[in-house]
């Protein structure tokens, strides 16, 4: 923009004087991180410059916090929203929303079993969905099934997990026993 200044004195007005002024853009920040996350999880996000993290519309925000790290955790699933100005020293970059999704953790799948005799086979059913069975915290199977097979007398403990949309369950437990045969 050019302006043009003078000077008046009330009589005699000065010649004009030029002054130019150039509007400064601040580049909108860029953010890296995942904006999908589970209930409870937290989301570091990084921001390419120091920057200013809003948790609701910086026209309406009271608060926010400046750097270019920032971690988010939310306890209940839903879509959440931040914002990220980047401040220069007199001029500050449009608004950039981020939308972040927080998905639940599903519930511990049901899993049935049926107790057997000694010898047979013990076989684990789990209602749910993408399944993983444990057996003393490590991983054997995945699938809605766990077997095992010629199963000597006493108890068999194995627990299961379910995943939806990214998020694992707690784990369920389940016991079958396997009797003497008499």
């Amino acid at each position: 923009y050019v302006y043009y200044v003078t000077q008046y004195d009330g009589i005699c007005e000065g010649l004009p004087a030029t002054i130019t002024v150039e509007r400064q853009t601040v580049p909108a920040p860029t953010i890296s991180g995942n904006k999908t996350i589970c209930e409870n999880e937290e989301l570091p996000l990084t921001a390419n410059n120091e920057v200013h993290w809003y948790s609701e519309s910086p026209e309406t925000a009271t608060t926010y916090q400046t750097s270019m790290e920032h971690t988010v955790s939310y306890n209940t699933a839903g879509t959440y929203n931040l914002w990220v100005v980047r401040q220069d020293t007199y001029c500050s970059s449009n608004a950039v929303q981020l939308t972040i999704n927080v998905n639940a953790i599903p519930d511990a799948p049901a899993i049935t079993v049926n107790d057997v005799c000694e010898g047979s086979d013990v076989q684990f059913s789990a209602t749910g969905t993408d399944i993983k069975w444990y057996k003393n915290s490590a991983l054997v199977e995945e699938g809605a099934t766990y077997s095992l097979q010629s199963v000597p007398a006493g108890s068999v403990q194995v627990s299961a997990t379910q995943t939806v949309n990214g998020c694992t369950s707690a784990e369920a437990q389940s016991t079958a026993t396997i009797h003497i045969i008499p």
